[in-house]
Parts: C-alpha cells; structure tokens; sequence
C-alpha cells in the first residue's frame, strides 16, 4: 500500500525505509513477546512435563516481590467486586506514559520514524545483555531445558493451534490495521510482500529468543532456591512483574538489571502505542478530510480519551479489569476481524484483482503460493482457529479465583462491541452512499478494511 504517483504528499510519508522497518518492528514486538509466548510454549508442550502439572498455586507461599507488585504499586483489593479509589501513583503513570506518547507522535510519522530508531533497538539490546547475563548464571540450562524441550503429544490438542494463531494475531497486531496504516506511508512502489515477511518472521524469532532470556533466568532462580522450574514459573503479568523481577534480585547487582528489565519494558510496550495511535489518528484524519490541518489536535483528542480510559485500570480493582479485557477482547476480536479483511480482499474485491495491483505496484510476478492461501487455506484456518477459540472459552480468573458471572458477561459484551463495529460502519456507509447498488456494495465492503 502506498500513495500512487500522482498522489499528494499531505498525509505524510516516512523518511526512509528503515524508519518504517524498525516503526513495524517496535509495533510487532512488544510485552506480550516478553510474558505471553515462553509461557505459552512452556504450557502447550515446550516444558518437559505436561501443563496440569503446572504450579501458579495457592499452595506456593507468597514471596515479597508478590506482596510487593499487589499491596504496594497496585493497592489491589479483595476481587473483582471492589473497585476501590483511584491509586494515584498509577494515575500519575499512565498520565506520563499518554504525555509523552503525543509529544511523539502528534508531528506525525516523520518524528515517529526518528523516535523509534532508539525505543525499537534499545529492547533488542536489553534483551541480548539479560541473554548473555541469564545464560551465565549456575542453573540456567536447567530453565533453557523446561522451555525448548517438546512433548510431542500436544500437538493433537487443538487448544495449543489456538493458542498458538492468537498469540501471532495478537503480537504482529494482524487485523487491526495499524500495519495498513504505517504501509500507506510508504512510495508506492513498495514491495509489500517482502515486508509482509520480514515482520512475521522477526516477531516468532524475537519471541524464541525472548524465551531464554526469561527461563534462564527462572532456572537461575529455581538453582537458588532449591525448587524446580516449574516452581517458579508464572504466566501474564506475574511473570513480568513478579517472578522475573523476583529472580533478578538474586543476582549480583541486582538494581541494575532491575532498572534495565524494566526500561526494556516500557520501551516494548510504548512502540505498539505510537503505531496504535497513528492508526486511530489517520483513520479519522482520512474519513474526514477537513481535519488533516488539525491532525496534531486529532492526536491531543485520541491520547486524551485514551487516558480517560485507562483510568479504569488505574483503580485497586484495574487489574481485575485489565484481565478481563485482555481475555475476551484483545484475541478473539482480533482473529474475527483478520477474517472479515480477508473476506473482502479475497471474494468482494476479489483475490485476482488483489493479485493484480501488487504486480502493478511492485512490479514483480506475484507468486500462485499467494493466491491459494488468499482464497482457500487461509480463510478456512482462521474460520477454524476462531470457532476453536469460542469454543475453548474459559472463565477468566486471577490468583486462584474465578470472576463472577456478571463480569463474565461484561467481558463477552467487550468482545461483541469489536464485533459489531464491522457490520455497524458496513450499514453507515450503504446508507450514506450514493451510486447504483453493485457500486456502492463495492465501496461499502471495501471501507470494512
């Protein structure tokens, strides 16, 4: 995607290629490739042992980092029930995390290009310096071994290709076009095919290496106090904000590695905000053309009620309400809308038509590979992976203990509002359309995407 030859530059357009390459790399890459994917390849069959013997139980005694992480930063109350006041050092964060946010991104892309040539590389730094840290320390082959060691017999669960199509949806942010958007920025004679590829392939590899920097250490951890790795093992934010914290205040200058662990953090996530917001901002700069003049006020606008709604997670109860999105709206939601753009490049417009405009704008034969995974392979997984997804619902629960009913219900509302935004617009747009029916049709499914 791209501006076409005689196209005007207004919307703005990167500086450079790797500007756009390392905006793609810091978006792709981000917490979830930090806490999420090691723990998930640990449960579906990276470990030794087999997911039900996990331990993050009751029965393990409560360490100081984890009374620290809950009663002290997140004052975090008794469930779900109890929303508490507000905890005002989070508040103050979450207000300096949007703050700067804006200060970045409001000029548009070509400050966003320079900004990200320090926010995306210095992750990758920290994670090679904790890689050569963890690997040294006594015991951590022991963590490398739970995590990369294969039990073959998950392969049959369909629940580990579920969760393994998630996890990538969700990490590369397929679906919600932000990648469309950071693409329209590029000369249009981009090759797109190319940069469809290189995304994939270095968010898995940065996962699977962020594995062992993570289980090194919980084998380190694990080494030192006379447990097994399975022990010490967490998935979602305790692994980030507890375990992983935990075992680095056993090594030797601890501040420091603690400080750089969580600077590499706030780094991962802020490079998918700045993406996220320049989707948001263009979407409806391009809708409404007359606000392109007024595209930094659009910016102050969208940071402003993103804010405003993050203030619920900045409660003694937001954690309860972080879990609650993160379960029912941040997967499924993403997989359903990856399916409906495929629906229309494929069969609505047509994957013929798809293939091509790629020759055209690249210049290059569009491999026969493409076609058949545009319209048989790949909409038939994904309309599998999101029935198995339905299905394989559980009730989202939080040390131990399951939400209650009416929260389940409000999770499922979250999800069905995502839902309902593609058929809603879909509808608004038939409606304020003119032209015969088979044009505005066209039009109409198009602006789906």
């Amino acid at each position: 995607m791209g501006q076409s030859p005689g196209e005007s530059n207004d919307r703005g357009h990167w500086s450079n290629k790797w500007d756009y390459l390392l905006s793609l790399a810091g978006y792709a890459i981000g917490i979830g490739n930090v806490w999420r994917f090691p723990y998930l390849c640990y449960r579906n069959g990276g470990g030794k042992t087999a997911a039900s013997n996990f331990t993050n139980s009751t029965e393990r005694a409560v360490s100081a980092a984890d009374e620290f992480f809950h009663n002290r930063v997140l004052e975090i109350s008794s469930n779900i029930n109890d929303p508490g006041g507000f905890v005002w050092p989070i508040v103050n964060t979450t207000l300096f995390v949007w703050t700067f946010v804006f200060l970045c991104v409001f000029r548009g892309v070509k400050v966003v290009g320079k900004v990200v040539w320090f926010t995306s590389s210095f992750p990758f730094l920290m994670l090679i310096i904790l890689f050569i840290r963890g690997v040294t320390l006594p015991g951590a082959w022991d963590g490398i071994y739970y995590y990369i060691y294969p039990n073959f017999s998950k392969l049959g669960d369909l629940k580990v290709w579920a969760d393994a199509a998630v996890q990538i949806f969700f990490s590369i942010g397929t679906g919600w076009g932000s990648l469309a958007t950071m693409g329209s920025f590029n000369k249009f004679r981009n090759n797109c095919l190319r940069d469809a590829l290189f995304v994939p392939v270095l968010n898995c590899a940065t996962s699977f290496f962020a594995g062992f920097v993570v289980f090194s250490v919980l084998g380190f951890m694990a080494h030192q106090t006379g447990t097994s790795v399975e022990s010490v093992t967490a998935a979602g934010p305790a692994l980030a904000f507890i375990t992983y914290p935990e075992a680095l205040s056993l090594m030797p200058f601890a501040p420091l590695w603690s400080v750089l662990f969580f600077l590499m953090l706030f780094f991962l996530g802020i490079d998918s905000i700045f993406v996220q917001i320049e989707n948001l901002v263009m979407s409806v700069v391009d809708e409404f053309p007359v606000l392109r003049t007024r595209k930094g006020w659009v910016t102050f606008a969208a940071c402003g009620l993103m804010f405003l709604g993050a203030l619920s997670c900045c409660t003694r109860g937001g954690m309860y309400v972080l879990l609650l999105l993160d379960w029912y709206s941040a997967s499924i939601t993403v997989v359903f809308a990856g399916l409906c753009e495929l629906i229309v490049f494929s069969y609505i417009y047509g994957a013929g038509r798809t293939v091509r405009d790629l020759q055209m704008m690249t210049k290059k034969a569009v491999g026969m590979f493409w076609y058949v995974a545009w319209i048989s392979v790949t909409p038939l997984l994904l309309l599998f992976i999101f029935i198995n997804s339905m299905a394989s619902m559980t009730a989202v629960s939080y040390r131990d203990v399951i939400f209650p009913s009416w929260a389940q219900s409000v999770g499922w509302l979250s999800a069905l509002a995502s839902f309902a935004g593609v058929p809603a617009y879909g509808i608004y747009y038939f409606l304020a359309s003119k032209g015969s029916f088979s044009k505005v049709r066209m039009r109409c499914f198009s602006s789906l995407v």
